[in-house]
């Protein structure tokens, strides 16, 4: 069991190696993106192409 500001987890103990492993994968992937919007190379169009995908109308505003 694990709480903070967040909130609280409770994972069983033989899934915490596997959860931890997954975790410090995803920890690096989100600290590239935190070097990559300070370095300005950040965009959304990922999640215009989520969307998109799923049905959505996505309005960049270029037609205003």
């Amino acid at each position: 069991m694990v709480g903070d500001d967040n909130g609280v987890v409770v994972v069983p103990r033989s899934s915490c190696a596997e959860l931890l492993a997954r975790l410090e994968e995803q920890s690096e992937g989100e600290a590239g993106y935190v070097r990559a919007v300070a370095e300005g190379r950040f965009s959304n169009a990922w999640v215009d192409e989520i969307l998109s995908g799923g049905g959505a109308v996505v309005d960049d505003g270029s037609n205003a």
